[in-house]
């Protein structure tokens, strides 16, 4: 599971570089579909990475918790982002996003701080 995790971090970080010089309507229509893609499989694969990892007693809060700072960080990186395509259109912005992201998957591939095996079930004891 967390290597679906990192490649789709990945993929999200390489699509959104790639966005940021496009300006046809194809090439844009595209990479937007890997971005979308990989964004949701990403989320998608971390939401169920985490509550794998936790005890069953605790996925509730852990859940909670979870797509409490998911959530939070929206309006933060709105203003960010506006800034960024203020100070140099989309193309910074997506750019800057794009590098943030790989950069990201680089620290979490070096840290990957959940190793768990697969088949492991954690049961309340």
């Amino acid at each position: 599971m967390a290597g679906l995790d990192f490649t789709a971090c990945a993929v999200f970080g390489i699509a959104q570089c790639s966005l940021a010089p496009q300006h046809g309507f194809v090439p844009v229509a595209l990479a937007l579909l890997a971005t979308g893609v990989a964004y949701t499989i990403y989320t998608a694969s971390t939401n169920a990475f985490v509550q794998l990892a936790t005890p069953g007693f605790l996925q509730g809060r852990v859940g909670g918790l979870y797509n409490y700072v998911f959530l939070a960080s929206g309006p933060f990186g709105s203003l960010l982002a506006g800034w960024l395509c203020e100070r140099g259109g989309t193309e910074l912005a997506f750019a800057a996003g794009g590098i943030a992201t790989l950069a990201m998957t680089v620290l979490g591939l070096m840290t990957n701080p959940w190793p768990m095996p697969t088949g492991t079930v954690r049961t309340r004891t």
